[in-house]
């Protein structure tokens, strides 16, 4: 599997973990609140992908070594 694809699935599970953890709940969504939680999902996506950056740098920084 290349680091792509590692990458990739790594985000995919990450937000469908994310989705079953958020409360199944009915609500009535405004502009509002979908504008709020687009944007706490972008930050939780940027912060997953950073990690994972970050673990593909460290996995080569190991191989080089």
């Amino acid at each position: 599997m290349s680091d792509l694809d590692y990458f990739a699935r790594g985000i995919m599970r990450a937000s469908a973990r994310r989705k079953e953890q958020q409360p199944k709940q009915s609500v009535t969504t405004t502009p509002v609140s979908t504008t709020i939680k687009q944007s706490s999902d972008e930050q939780y996506q940027a912060a997953i992908i950073q990690l994972m950056v970050n673990h593909i740098r460290q996995k080569k920084e190991k191989q080089n070594d």
